[in-house]
């Protein structure tokens, strides 16, 4: 670990793994900030903030997949995509200040000890063929290949279906080969960001 300071003077704490040299952990202090709920653009700036500074940490083709908002903290997670596949197991949690639209901080540890160049498992359902698995009642809004974590030592590739059912919003895993659901989400939205529950 190491400790420093930003070029505003306020405390960092750094981890570094020991192969590859790639920030492993960080935090700055951040204090306060606006208690106010983002905007839609407020969250499109916290994205690409975090997302050019993952860039040019080493942590490429990373896309985000939810936010939680705090007093003055912005947390967003991303997740690596692979052959157009995103993988759920790899998450990267970045701190955004919310006042300066500056990281502050990043947790790599999932991604770190579960990301490698995976062989995907081979899609044996044509999407339209598993759209026919998911409810009638799901209004779908969007569709992409997800690999997503069953266990802690094995993964499922789906098709995720993203949709809204008598205004809820959901989100629903059906094995891109054989069909079955794997797993239903409630997304609620709050002033704090997106619950998946």
């Amino acid at each position: 670990g190491l400790a420093g300071t930003d070029k505003e003077g306020g405390a960092v704490e750094i981890e570094i793994t020991r192969q590859g040299g790639v920030p492993l952990w960080m935090m700055a202090e951040v204090s306060g900030g606006p208690d106010t709920p983002p905007n839609v653009s407020d969250t499109a700036a916290y994205k690409s903030v975090a997302k050019a500074w993952l860039d040019g940490h080493g942590y490429t083709n990373m896309e985000a997949t939810y936010a939680q908002y705090y007093a003055g903290t912005a947390v967003l997670n991303f997740a690596p995509v692979q052959d157009d596949v995103i993988l759920y197991s790899d998450l990267i949690k970045v701190y955004v200040g919310r006042e300066a639209c500056t990281v502050i901080g990043m947790d790599a540890t999932n991604y770190l000890f579960s990301h490698v160049q995976r062989e995907l498992p081979e899609v044996m359902l044509e999407e339209s063929e598993a759209r026919y698995c998911v409810s009638d009642g799901l209004e779908i809004l969007s569709v992409r290949l997800a690999l997503i974590p069953k266990t802690a030592l094995t993964e499922v590739l789906c098709f995720e279906y993203k949709g809204t059912c008598m205004g809820a919003s959901f989100i629903v895993y059906i094995n891109a080969r054989t069909g079955a659901e794997e797993d239903i989400f409630e997304i609620i939205d709050s002033e704090d960001g997106q619950l998946v529950v």
